[in-house]
């Protein structure tokens, strides 16, 4: 049973787009009080000039207002050696570091991220300490579309619908996923993010958990 998470920069900025985190979480039982986010975020989000670009004010700010909430991750030697070793090619310096905070935690803690990329990266290293990464995390990390199906399935199509679509435009899945804007269809909507799932899982060598955990 999931009880605490870390979380990434992008799940909390796809999120906010829609206006869905704190409904996510709920979503996922996962309480304020139980979620750490890197202590950067907070000026990530307001100072990025890519981020800038790419996303309008309202957005960074309530992006910047949900890791002002969320506490920071504090610390650790014994995780920073983890994390040194995570600096490969494909993991940037964030993710290494809640990877290597997850690696530390004991049972019921999770990773949501939106970085396929870091996901697939890790898959195709092979080197011994990220073999034990691996074995370690797999079956605890969450990406976003596991989150939009399980507030599609818990919370209905009807209400998560309008909140994506005013978002789409800035996640490339998601812009596939639900492209019909409002003629989608729940039918379709939950094949494609099944789909996608399913082929990251795959990518991944099974890192992602079980879709059906976090619906019970």
């Amino acid at each position: 049973m999931l009880k605490y998470g870390y979380i990434d920069n992008d799940i909390i900025l796809k999120l906010a787009a829609c206006t869905l985190f704190w409904e996510a979480m709920s979503c996922l039982n996962l309480s304020k009080e139980n979620l750490f986010v890197n202590i950067t975020s907070r000026f990530y989000f307001r100072n990025s000039r890519k981020l800038k670009s790419r996303y309008p004010v309202q957005i960074r700010e309530e992006a910047r207002s949900i890791a002002l909430e969320l506490k920071p991750i504090k610390q650790d030697e014994q995780r920073d050696e983890l994390y040194q070793s995570l600096l490969i090619e494909g993991v940037d310096a964030g993710e290494a570091l809640l990877i290597a905070s997850l690696m530390n935690s004991p049972d019921g803690y999770c990773l949501l991220t939106g970085d396929k990329r870091c996901l697939i990266s890790l898959s195709n290293n092979n080197d011994e300490d990220i073999e034990k990464v691996k074995n370690q995390i797999r079956g605890k990390v969450i990406c976003l579309e596991q989150i939009i199906l399980a507030m599609i399935e818990i919370n209905g199509f009807e209400l998560i619908l309008p909140k994506v679509l005013q978002a789409k435009e800035y996640d490339i899945s998601l812009k596939s996923i639900f492209g019909s804007g409002e003629a989608a269809t729940r039918e379709n909507v939950i094949s494609s993010l099944s789909a996608y799932i399913k082929d990251l899982q795959t990518q991944s060598n099974g890192i992602l958990i079980d879709t059906e955990l976090l619906l019970t």
